[in-house]
């Protein structure tokens, strides 16, 4: 966790810190945390009475980018409004130096990480509680879940992406989720989207982004199968057909395989392909 240090609080004590801590890097998030950073993409944020550094010469962009990151700052720390008003924000400017050596002034550079799409291989989110009843959901790089439980989830985020509503948000978590102990199964997805559509709106939230850092950390692992690869060219269902045989059974019986099985092995047969392609 970063941590933040206001002096000058205690008008007893003005040389006194006192310490306020955020996240620095996905795995440190709670479901909190997430769905504060989800919020950006799905609520108005609201205004801020701190303002902001000077920007005359700075683009709309970078005034916006800062604005951010102060929202950021303020939720994430969970800094009482009194002290953050005080803050003087040219204190919270830093050097950096990117990829290349060249130096730049930011802005709360600790928070540029949840400014960027969700990446991450630890499940924040795995569990989720409804009236007493505990869901299990996608664990570490989507471990856990089924060829078939990941087709339906995909589709699903997809459809949340472009066209955006809550019952589409609903199914998703009925797909990502089941009752703790029980098989999963596509016929009761509805009726599992319905039961967690009692869950807060952040949890939902954070939900949803923990699923898009995981399967996004996935697609890196697998590089071979999502960048032009199995996935890329005949789809989950195509990819399911393509892999039923000696290894995984039945194309049912593939369906329900563990989903990083079927991709170690996708990936390892791609890789043995290229080498051959490289010997010829």
């Amino acid at each position: 966790m970063h941590k933040l240090e206001v002096f000058g609080l205690d008008a007893k004590a003005p040389q006194a810190a006192t310490a306020y801590s955020y996240p620095e890097r996905w795995d440190e998030c709670s479901v909190a945390h997430l769905a504060t950073i989800a919020a950006l993409t799905s609520v108005q944020l609201p205004e801020l009475d701190v303002p902001l550094p000077e920007a005359e010469e700075k683009s709309r962009h970078e005034q916006h980018d800062a604005y951010l990151r102060l929202w950021l700052l303020r939720q994430l720390s969970e800094i009482p409004d009194e002290v953050f008003a005080r803050l003087d924000v040219s204190g919270l400017l830093e050097l950096v130096v990117d990829e290349i050596g060249a130096e730049r002034v930011e802005l709360l550079p600790s928070l540029s990480w949840c400014m960027k799409a969700p990446l991450f291989a630890k499940s924040l989110v795995p569990e989720v509680t409804v009236r007493g009843q505990v869901y299990t959901g996608p664990g570490n790089l989507l471990s856990g879940m089924s060829v078939l439980q990941w087709g339906f989830c995909d589709l699903l985020l997809t459809k949340l992406s472009t066209t955006p509503d809550v019952e589409t948000m609903h199914k998703l978590l009925g797909a990502l989720y089941v009752e703790k102990g029980q098989p999963w199964n596509n016929e009761h997805i509805e009726v599992r989207g319905a039961a967690l559509s009692a869950l807060d709106d952040r949890t939902k939230l954070a939900a949803v982004i923990n699923y898009r850092g995981l399967r996004t950390a996935m697609a890196m692992k697998y590089e071979r199968c999502f960048r032009g690869g199995a996935v890329d060219k005949h789809g989950v269902r195509g990819m399911i057909v393509r892999m039923a045989g000696p290894k995984f059974g039945t194309v049912e019986q593939t369906r329900s395989a563990d989903l990083n099985d079927v991709l170690i092995h996708v990936e390892q047969l791609l890789m043995d392909e290229e080498r051959n392609k490289q010997n010829a």
